[in-house]
């Protein structure tokens, strides 16, 4: 068995597989060693029609060995420290030639954590890595990056949690190819950040830096946040919010807004709720803004609610300002009937009257606008005519970009700009979004808009009938008249879902209808999902859809997916799966797209060593495209 010797002055370290201890001759001590080496080879074969046939290689060898104890106790320090290199090879094989490539990694990581138990804990972090690497068409990348970072963590009686933290960070890559390309990227990061919190308030301060050594395209933004939670009685609450965020450098711009939001429980019965937010913000944009809003609910029984709302806006921009104003109200009720079946139904009726005076086509960009998620999973953006390819949706934090198609997608609904949070994304009902866009300035005008929606679902047990609608109807003046279109939407369907001899059942249909302006569109879904476990720890489930749909009197298209599963624990160490996807997208009876994936796996676990084995073979009908692709995966920790 071969060991490596580590020595650290008057310590001698012998570490290796299946050797868990160390002595110690000073206060330095290790309670165990962590590590893993390993290799990889990735094959694809792919044949595309309309080019040669090909097949690309690729081998990989990594070893991570790491190090973790405790100096003298571990209330007093603790850490971690290793290193990671990793060496690549790729082959890519045609009838035109063949072409080869290579590449390594090299990163150091380290940790230090001084004082966990006492009130006052240290931690400081570090790690660099350096990677070369030269693909099948002669260019080559190269780079380096450094990341330190050190936190203090406190606990006191008016905080649970102060926290300071200061993050450095520098990346530089460079590219070189044939033909004279020479492409250098270099910065510097920093970030210093205070976070204090406790049940009812949270603070924040935070200044981060980007120093680019290429472009000179640098920046610095400044945020700070104070907000305030009240609770008493029996639901009633004041939450109070300030923020501040300024950003000097390439985009230079400053904004706060501050909010109040308040409820009040009257009685058992009776509630009320109320917010104001007042923003202002300067630099290449300038605008100024007041909201307000209330709402009083009123459960009549326990089976009928009711309640009226209001809000008012206005903004003042550079070229021009709008104001809105909505009012509504709103009734449900939820009646028990026999055979355990339960019958729910209400509506909305509203009005917005919106009116703007400015410039024609002048640009205003709006930084920040809040949304929070409710249970629509539905909100519209607080200005018309929004540039669509200007929206950038982030998280309250900004620190996640959210992405469209995955986590929400867009709906224009003439001059309105609505944002559907899309199921299985990153976006959680509750959650309160950020979001950055441009809208396009109209000319003076009016529109007054009056809106309404219905709904009654019945269930009865696993079963769930449901329909919905809405309809929209504007009147427009001025400029704003071309905006000016009725929107009709009707959805229609049913639900069930049981556990079953079987397994788990999900059986869904849904019918939808929209008529906007001229156009008429009629989509049909249906879906059947059945997720079972069999004897011998089999886990199955197979499932489907087919979607129709129709717009206008001649275009018609229909969408069939179908997926199933295969999973086997055949014994302690080995498990296989296996997985089918299919997806067909068909136009006036052509079909023009199709997809086609199966997937064969297995795992093996054999002590500490680990080896995967996987194969998934692909083919594309739009780009006339078969791929397949060969990885095995072998591991040891030790």
């Amino acid at each position: 068995m071969k060991r490596l010797w580590l020595v650290i002055g008057v310590v001698t370290l012998t570490v290796g597989p299946g050797y868990r201890s160390a002595e110690a001759q000073s206060v330095l001590t290790i309670r165990r060693e962590t590590g893993e080496i390993g290799a990889t080879f990735d094959g694809v074969w792919t044949d595309i029609s309309s080019a040669p046939a090909g097949n690309l290689r690729s081998f990989s060898e990594w070893l991570l060995l790491g190090f973790a104890g405790d100096i003298v106790d571990p209330r007093i320090a603790t850490y971690r420290f290793g290193l990671a290199p990793s060496l690549r090879q790729k082959g890519f094989s045609a009838n035109t030639g063949d072409s080869n490539g290579n590449g390594y990694t090299l990163g150091f990581f380290g940790s230090l954590n001084l004082l966990q138990a006492a009130p006052v804990s240290v931690s400081l972090t570090g790690g660099r890595m350096s990677n070369s690497d030269r693909d099948f068409f002669g260019t080559e990348r190269s780079g380096q990056i450094g990341r330190f970072g050190v936190t203090a963590t406190n606990r006191n009686r008016y905080f649970d949690n102060v926290i300071l933290s200061y993050q450095r960070s520098s990346e530089e890559t460079r590219y070189a190819g044939g033909a004279g390309r020479d492409i250098r990227q270099s910065f510097e990061t920093s970030d210093l950040e205070l976070i204090a919190r406790n049940r009812k308030t949270l603070v924040r301060l935070e200044r981060f830096t980007r120093n680019d050594r290429i472009t000179d395209v640098d920046f610095a933004i400044i945020r700070a946040e104070l907000d305030h939670m009240l609770r008493w009685g029996k639901g009633s609450r004041l939450r109070s919010n300030l923020r501040y965020f300024d950003q000097t450098g390439s985009r230079t711009f400053e904004r706060l807004t501050w909010s109040q939001a308040i409820r009040l429980r009257h009685t058992m019965r009776i509630s009320s709720d109320y917010s104001y937010r007042l923003y202002k913000q300067s630099g290449t944009s300038r605008q100024t803004g007041r909201f307000g809003s209330i709402g009083v609910n009123y459960n009549v029984t326990r089976h009928w609610t009711f309640g009226v709302n209001g809000s008012g806006a206005s903004d003042d921009f550079g070229t021009g300002h709008q104001s809105r104003y909505t009012a509504g109200v709103t009734s449900g009720v939820t009646f028990s009937l026999p055979l355990n079946m339960q019958l729910s139904g209400g509506g909305s009726l509203g009005s917005t009257w919106l009116t703007a005076e400015g410039v024609i086509d002048s640009n205003v960009e709006v930084i920040g606008e809040q949304h929070v998620i409710d249970s629509s999973r539905r909100f519209r953006l607080a200005n018309r005519f929004v540039q669509p390819r200007t929206v950038v949706i982030t998280d309250f934090g900004q620190t996640i970009t959210y992405q469209e198609g995955f986590d929400y997608q867009v709906s224009e609904l003439g001059s309105l700009f609505d944002v559907l949070v899309l199921p299985g994304g990153r976006i959680a009902v509750g959650d309160t979004v950020s979001v950055d866009y441009t809208f396009t300035r109209i000319a003076g005008g009016s529109t007054e808009i009056v809106s309404a929606t219905y709904y009654a679902d019945l269930r009865a047990g696993a079963l769930q009938v449901f329909h919905r609608g809405s309809n929209l109807d504007p009147e427009t003046s001025g400029e704003l008249a071309t905006a000016a279109n009725n929107r009709t939407e009707t959805s229609t369907g049913i639900a069930w879902r049981t556990a079953s001899p079987i397994g788990e059942v999900q059986v869904q249909g849904r019918r939808n209808s929209t008529k906007f302006r001229a156009l008429r569109t009629q989509t049909y879904a249906a879906g059947v999902s059945i997720s079972s476990r069999l004897p011998h720890d089999i886990a199955a489930s197979i499932g489907g859809t087919l979607g129709l749909a129709r717009s206008g009197v001649s275009e018609r298209q229909k969408v069939t997916t179908a997926n199933a599963s295969l999973g086997w624990v055949a014994t302690r160490v080995l498990q296989l799966r296996g997985e089918f996807n299919f997806w067909e997208n068909a136009s006036n009876g052509s079909i023009f797209d199709r997809f086609v994936a199966w997937t064969g796996g297995a795992d093996l676990n054999v002590g500490l060593t680990i080896f995967r084995i996987r194969y998934i073979h692909r083919s594309y009908l739009r780009d006339e495209r078969a791929e397949s692709q060969f990885t095995v995966d072998a591991r040891r920790r030790f």
